[in-house]
């Protein structure tokens, strides 16, 4: 199954199952998956067989699942404590001062996809690079 949402390709083929997990003998089952992008989703099936629900997960929300149903799979899918504080110092921080009317639409719309503020940015940019990479070549 696959949808895209804001942008991003969500793709159970494609995507890792982080967890997966069914309802009896009927239709209805639940999956949480990582884009190869690092974004994270769910699909929420009901017993008719039919898509409840499809949407982007912030890692947060994400985090708090993954330790609720599959605790074991916390460091698998967001590294240890070490891999942590090495991935946070190949990253840069970039202020950017913006209008309020556009911090406040901003705000909104992230709450809105259920994702943070920086994961919005962050994924706003990669969107307009691609496509300017993409006309570019």
């Amino acid at each position: 199954m696959k949808r895209t949402i804001n942008g991003i390709t969500c793709d159970t083929v494609t995507a890792t199952e982080i967890i997966a997990e069914g309802h009896g003998c009927s239709l209805a089952w639940w999956g949480l998956y990582q884009t190869p992008g690092g974004s994270f989703f769910k699909v929420v099936v009901g017993t008719d067989g039919e898509v409840a629900d499809w949407a982007l997960m912030a890692a947060e929300q994400t985090k708090k699942m993954v330790e609720k149903y599959a605790p074991h799979m916390i460091e698998k899918v967001f590294g240890s404590a070490a891999a942590a504080s090495d991935a946070a110092s190949s990253e840069l921080r970039i202020t950017v001062q913006v209008p309020v009317c556009l911090a406040q639409r901003i705000e909104t719309v992230a709450a809105d996809q259920g994702i943070s503020v920086h994961n919005y940015v962050v994924h706003s940019i990669e969107k307009t690079l691609a496509q300017e990479l993409a006309n570019f070549c």
